[in-house]
């Protein structure tokens, strides 16, 4: 998951015209909650995923967040819903000349 968020936030910025030496990402963490074993371990595996990523393609992340109360209880049912686990990356880069761009228009 995170190494393919990456990738995928990395190329959409170079096909725009974003040269890779100029990138930076950001990262959101949407985890429902991490009260279990398991929560966490996935939560530390994708932080891992992110650090392998981050330096296999030599980009740094420069900011992120982490949303990690994604659920919610039916107080009539007691059922809880949780979101699955969802890794938001976000890619910025530098465009020297915003006319050369490639864009769908």
């Amino acid at each position: 998951m995170a190494i393919a968020s990456i990738d995928e936030a990395i190329r959409n910025a170079v096909c725009v015209g974003a040269h890779p030496d100029r990138i930076a990402i950001l990262d959101n963490f949407c985890w429902p909650s991490v009260d279990t074993d398991r929560a966490m371990g996935d939560l530390v595996r994708a932080c891992e995923a992110c650090r392998d990523a981050a330096l296999a393609y030599g980009i740094p992340f420069i900011s992120g967040k982490d949303s990690l109360n994604n659920q919610f209880t039916d107080t009539a049912t007691g059922r809880v819903i949780r979101i699955p686990n969802t890794l938001l990356i976000s890619a910025i880069g530098v465009i020297e000349d915003i006319r050369k761009c490639v864009t769908m228009i």
